[in-house]
């Protein structure tokens, strides 16, 4: 999964990360990747709802992500992700070390990545 930003409401108490999610066959929206590519990628989200209790957030304007080709920004990968019972859930990765209370989890997975 490669983290191409992120956004916290504290107002909504949802923490989203966009980004570049890769897809095995088994997953229902995984479709044949074009033979440049190789696997699925398809653009998606990260959301974790009914955050609360964050120690370690940084805004994406406080981190240098490198740059693809084209210019998008790529914030790398989650070098940690634990969710204990209870919700407690720490991520780790250029972006720092967060942690966190969440009550919830979900991935949305969206429009299928253009190949190079």
């Amino acid at each position: 999964m490669k983290i191409l930003g992120w956004v916290h409401d504290a107002d909504a108490r949802q923490l989203r990360f966009e980004a570049e999610l890769s897809l095995t066959p088994a997953h229902p929206a995984f479709v044949p990747p074009p033979p440049t590519l190789y696997t699925c990628y398809r653009y998606g989200s990260l959301v974790f709802d009914g955050v609360r209790d964050v120690t370690g957030y940084q805004p994406p304007a406080a981190v240098r992500p490198s740059a693809e080709p084209d210019g998008t920004p790529d914030y790398g990968n989650f070098d940690q992700v634990e969710v204990a019972v209870g919700g407690a859930v720490t991520l780790a990765g250029a972006f720092g070390v967060w942690r966190f209370q969440s009550s919830a989890r979900r991935v949305l997975v969206g429009h299928v990545v253009d190949a190079p």
